[in-house]
């Protein structure tokens, strides 16, 4: 008996072994063939793993402009896309063009995943983030069986994955980081018993509890350090990104690259004529970008000022919405509004195309965003290049990377500030001032391009240890 446990182990050790030294040389072959891919341009696989490819989004928006760029600048290039929704590339690409007016050729293939389920926070009430990472290695698993590329690209925020990316199947791994997973904020939030969105009441009024979400949280850093590590090339999309990247996963090649923002078509928007009594708001209808707290401003403004002052005030809302959970979020907020007897003063455009969003941002004078450390803010940027002078929150990538108060936007703190704003954009400010700040606006968003996103983006995931800067078109 003991000789057969013996011979066992042996075998395993061997196959084992074997393995690693397989995995091992594979990646080093994988990451030769992207060395030298400015010498020789072959065949080169590349999968981007992002499940919700056409959910509407920034991330999505990331994802679509870096594929149509690498298919139009390298055709030898093969780009698989692990997509959660059955469909054919034609139907998506159409609606990727209503979505953000990107032309994506239809050369590109889809492998769809069965298991995306995993991914979803609905399937796990409790210890969301660690069943949703635990999960995306089970849909990794998957999608790297059903196709292994090359170069595995995270875009979507499933550093999980990168891990089986990398080990079980010896890809070359590149990552885009829109928002850190895990970051001490978080922790902050969780130590100072503040109640919030991924903060339950019951925890924040409990000490015991507490102390088991600060443990929690500790492991999940832990294995976000881990998972981080995987990545051969980590880049990111703002300064405050940066900040907590560079300190969690300590990567050793990390750069910033400024998501993509369609301002080409904006700035052609004349300034003048705009609706001041129009207010936009742009964004999924996602918990964290806090659109409850735009309907209280909205509330508290109608509160304190006579029905005279806000004829044809409006907020519209518009955003697209992922899944079930998103639905039932916007019924929950017509019903807020309506519970705070401001249903008059607010529109609704769900899942809005390219054009319905244009015409309400060549229309609008004014812009709120809510959401607390936003990591960039991509309609932050489309708010000035269009004319849209936004009211933000004073944190994360906007303060850090966007908007300098007060002389190309605003940025609050509190509903008391949001609603001090915008009654001085809405009453007191002549148009002389407000054609300033839009003409600032403007000035800043041109590093924010979507030419400058995508050679940047290539630059960094084909060439990464390339200088001088390569020169694509030549190529």
């Amino acid at each position: 008996m003991v000789e057969w446990i013996v011979i066992w182990c042996c075998l395993w050790t061997i196959c084992i072994l074997s393995y690693t030294l397989y995995i091992k040389q594979k990646l080093n072959k994988n990451k030769s063939r992207v060395d030298n891919f400015q010498k020789d341009q072959s065949i080169l696989t590349f999968g981007f793993f992002h499940p919700y490819c056409s959910a509407g989004g920034g991330g999505e928006r990331v994802l679509w402009l870096e594929v149509c760029h690498l298919l139009e600048n390298f055709p030898s290039c093969k780009i698989i896309i692990y997509t959660s929704e059955e469909t054919t590339v034609d139907a998506l690409t159409e609606k990727v063009y209503r979505q953000f007016g990107i032309r994506v050729l239809p050369k590109f293939s889809l492998v769809f995943l069965e298991s995306s389920f995993l991914l979803e926070p609905k399937e796990y009430p409790w210890f969301t983030l660690l069943g949703q990472a635990i999960g995306s290695m089970f849909v990794a698993i998957e999608a790297l069986l059903r196709y292994t590329p090359n170069c595995f690209v995270d875009t979507t925020g499933f550093p999980a994955s990168m891990s089986i990316a990398r080990f079980c199947f010896g890809c070359y791994v590149v990552c885009y980081v829109h928002y850190p997973t895990v970051s001490k904020d978080m922790l902050q939030v969780v130590r100072q018993r503040q109640v919030k969105y991924n903060n339950r009441t019951f925890i924040a009024k409990s000490y015991l509890a507490t102390q088991c979400k600060l443990f929690y949280y500790r492991v999940l850093m832990f294995l976000y350090f881990l998972t981080g590590k995987c990545a051969d090339v980590v880049m990111v999309n703002s300064s405050w990104t940066k900040q907590h990247i560079s300190v969690m996963w300590k990567p050793e090649y990390l750069q910033i690259v400024y998501p993509p923002c369609s301002v080409k078509t904006l700035l052609d928007f004349c300034l003048s004529g705009r609706k001041r009594h129009w207010i936009v708001s742009l964004s999924q209808f996602r918990e964290e970008k806090n659109h409850i707290l735009q309907l209280f401003i909205i509330q508290k403004l109608v509160q304190q000022h006579e029905e005279k002052d806000l004829q044809d005030f409006c907020l519209v809302m518009m955003g697209s919405t992922r899944n079930e959970q998103d639905v039932e979020r916007v019924s929950q907020l017509q019903k807020l509004a309506g519970d705070l007897n401001i249903a008059s003063y607010v529109r609704w455009v769900i899942n809005a195309s390219h054009e319905q969003i244009y015409n309400y941002l060549s229309k609008a004078a004014i812009a709120l965003h809510t959401m607390r450390d936003e990591h960039f803010g991509i309609s932050v940027v489309e708010f000035m290049a269009a004319g849209v002078i936004p009211i933000a929150h004073r944190s994360g990538g906007v303060a850090k990377d966007i908007i300098t108060h007060e002389q190309n936007g605003y940025l609050a703190s509190n509903l008391e500030e949001y609603v001090a704003i915008l009654e001085r954009l809405l009453f007191q400010l002549s148009e002389e001032q407000l054609h300033s700040i839009q003409c600032n606006m403007r000035t800043r968003v041109a590093e924010f391009s979507d030419e400058t996103f995508a050679s940047e983006f290539t630059k960094h995931l084909l060439f990464p240890r390339c200088s001088p800067v390569v020169e694509y078109k030549k190529l």
